[in-house]
């Protein structure tokens, strides 16, 4: 039987795996950067941001920039919304 420890430990491999891919892509991006100074975060998945930022400290230099929460700043409501809007402003720009 599936019991609620099987999914407790389920859920961690699936956030912990979640965690390592998006410390990877930080990586990949930030390394294609000029010389970032700012790291701003938010969206549904700040929380697995953070974790990544914090699990990847001492090993990528990016894990030490200063970190922007949009939650923090300016509620989770609009925090969820930003990552959408900026989006659209790439679409509308040049980029």
């Amino acid at each position: 039987a599936y019991t609620m420890h099987d999914a407790m430990r389920a859920a961690w491999h699936i956030e912990s795996a979640q965690v390592q891919e998006i410390a990877g892509a930080m990586n990949r991006a930030v390394e294609a950067m000029p010389s970032p100074r700012l790291m701003v975060i938010s969206g549904e998945g700040e929380f697995l941001l953070q974790k990544a930022i914090s699990s990847a400290a001492g090993r990528y230099a990016w894990a030490e920039l200063e970190t922007v929460s949009l939650a923090a700043k300016m509620g989770s409501e609009l925090s969820r919304c930003a990552p959408a809007y900026a989006v659209a402003q790439l679409a509308e720009s040049d980029w």
